[in-house]
């Protein structure tokens, strides 16, 4: 069995708006980057290995060596063991990293994938998902855990010979390093489930059906942020082409002036027409799209130089950028030792520094008890973060909430009235 479907949910996001992306994407490299290794390692220690041992022995404490991390998976952990005893109804189950097969809804092989935690009742079922990740926010509200819950179903649909009655069905995500705006870290969706079959009739099969006939790509922020073949896929680089279009008009234009009469031709620049706010907003609704295409575009040349392909290396080279002073011995005690001895020698003052740790590298120290940590804990903040441009959607609080009307209206007025200085 192959790791992922075809029609995987997790990438679903992807293949339901953009069908050719499917046949595009056969047999190109899957390459895994640190962030998502990271996820597998925090689904294990959850999954496999936490949750697991408590249905089996009881036992609520994660284990993990990574101390931020243990702290993160144990309010997942905790999350799960109180859905689990908060839930009522007959034939109360967990199911840990089940497959999931929508071939009895759909007829097709090709449609199934992992769920991660599904907690399910004669008449209820919650699918749990873990998202790792700090870069993304997942909404709870997603094709990928809409295709879990119809997986579950048509698992219960076929063993009861369709007399499953549910009265409710939810999708929870659990993403521990991104918070929405209240502070959660939870989020849930609840479905009616003819609601969710009506989806699968309107959306999932149909874009399902697309992926076997050929069509053309449909490049999007969405569809493209995870595409393995976005870097030579046509339709991207158009798109992108003519986003950035926009910002020609803005280039600076010359004309020259003089020369009839012997002179010497002096350039002069043009007022360029503006770009407008509607325009930059659009680009800028684009640019995680932009982005990613560019760098995806230069992650595929530097794989065809390192392979010696002869169109690329006969304009393009590798080349190593000025490397940082480092030490030539690794060992700081020997390198010390070395330092201050002979012709020449150092101080020890002058060579070391006593410094503290930064706080996510002190909250890292191996072995600390619980007490050290407590302490460590208790003079640990917050810090406020970058400042970044995001659409009024993201559930991100407003970093520059506007001022109340009616307080601005008479710093206006007052400002207007009676100014501090008369400059006429």
């Amino acid at each position: 069995m192959t790791l992922h479907a075809r029609l995987s949910p997790s990438g679903s996001e992807r293949w339901i708006p953009c069908a050719a992306s499917v046949p595009m994407s056969v047999g190109a490299d899957d390459t895994a980057s640190a962030a998502a290794s990271e996820g597998t390692l925090a689904h294990h220690i959850l999954l496999d290995e936490a949750l697991t041992d408590w249905l089996l022995t009881g036992e609520t404490v994660v284990e993990c060596e990574d101390d931020e991390m243990r702290g993160y998976l144990q309010l997942c952990f905790d999350y799960v063991v109180l859905r689990y005893n908060e839930i009522q109804g007959e034939n109360k189950r967990i199911l840990l990293e089940t497959k999931v097969d929508l071939h009895y809804m759909t007829g097709r092989d090709d449609l199934w994938g992992n769920a991660d935690v599904i907690i399910m009742t004669d008449t209820y079922i919650d699918c749990i998902d873990l998202k790792y990740g700090a870069g993304i926010f997942v909404e709870a509200d997603s094709s990928q855990t809409k295709i879990y819950l119809l997986g579950a179903m048509a698992a219960e649909m076929k063993r009861t010979k369709e007399d499953s009655q549910w009265v409710s069905v939810r999708s929870t995500i659990m993403q521990p390093r991104f918070p929405d705006s209240d502070g959660d870290i939870i989020r849930f969706e609840e479905y009616d489930p003819e609601e969710l079959i009506a989806w699968k009739d309107e959306i999932l099969i149909p874009a399902a059906a697309r992926t076997d006939s050929p069509s053309d790509p449909v490049p999007g922020i969405k569809q493209c942020r995870f595409c393995p073949v976005k870097a030579t896929c046509s339709a991207a680089a158009q798109q992108v082409s003519d986003l950035c279009s926009v910002f020609e008009s803005v280039i600076p234009v010359h004309e020259f002036i003089g020369g009839g009469d012997g002179s010497t031709l002096e350039p002069v620049m043009l007022d360029p027409s503006e770009v407008t706010v509607a325009k930059l907003l659009e680009v800028h609704d684009q640019i995680p799209f932009i982005e990613g295409y560019l760098k995806a575009v230069s992650a595929r040349l530097r794989t065809l130089i390192e392979a010696r392909d002869p169109q690329v290396i006969a304009v393009l080279k590798l080349v190593r950028t000025r490397g940082r002073n480092k030490w030539s011995q690794d060992d700081n005690t020997l390198l010390l030792e070395e330092l201050t001895k002979g012709t020449g020698r150092l101080k020890k003052g002058q060579i070391t520094t006593l410094k503290v740790l930064s706080a996510p590298q002190a909250l890292k120290i191996q072995g600390l008890k619980p007490a050290q940590l407590k302490k460590l804990q208790s003079y640990i903040i917050k810090g406020e973060g970058a400042l970044g441009i995001v659409p009024l959607s993201d559930p991100r609080s407003d970093a520059f909430p506007a001022m109340p009307f009616e307080p601005a209206q008479e710093v206006a007025s007052t400002q207007l009235s009676e100014p501090e200085y008369d400059w006429l």
